[in-house]
């Protein structure tokens, strides 16, 4: 499997390791482990596992998930250890600047089409969605070091939520 895949399970199936939406903390920390930053006020509690990050809200006296995000943009070579090892166990190696075309050809062939939301007031970044999916991804365009002329769409994160 690949950074791809992850991308496409999240995207499909709105989980992570078989967690997402309504799941409490100790459930995402069963599948991602303790290696995480906890932001608590205000009624709401955010988890920074580096790459994954997961919103919660109390709930009838429960904390549980309303959202969660993969936030690529954080895949440099100089910061290590971004992506659980849960997550690298399962999909294997993450690509530092994937392209956006590569997950959006993965999803129409998997029945899912993108739909541009893009603004030019969104300073460079371009958003899509699918109607029939809770997420969104912001991409970003970049010129190709390999060709500098070339723009390419780099995918800047991945949101899945219940107002997404």
């Amino acid at each position: 499997m690949t950074d791809i895949d992850l991308y496409v399970d999240l995207i499909k199936n709105g989980e992570v390791l078989g967690v997402g939406l309504g799941s409490s903390p100790e459930e995402w920390e069963s599948r991602l482990g303790d290696d995480y930053l906890d932001d608590q006020r205000k009624g709401q509690w955010r988890r920074d596992y580096g790459l994954i990050e997961v919103s919660f809200q109390k709930r009838e006296k429960k904390w549980e998930c309303f959202g969660f995000s993969a936030q690529v943009h954080r895949l440099r070579p100089e910061k290590s250890g971004i992506v659980p090892g849960a997550l690298e166990r399962a999909y294997g190696r993450f690509e530092l600047s994937p392209l956006f075309a590569e997950l959006a050809d993965r999803l129409d062939r998997e029945g899912l089409h993108i739909e541009e939301l893009g603004s030019p007031s969104m300073g460079g970044f371009v958003r899509h969605r699918a109607r029939s999916s809770s997420f969104r991804a912001e991409v970003i365009s970049s010129r190709g070091e390999e060709d500098g002329h070339e723009l390419r769409e780099i995918l800047w994160s991945i949101t899945i939520g219940r107002s997404t």
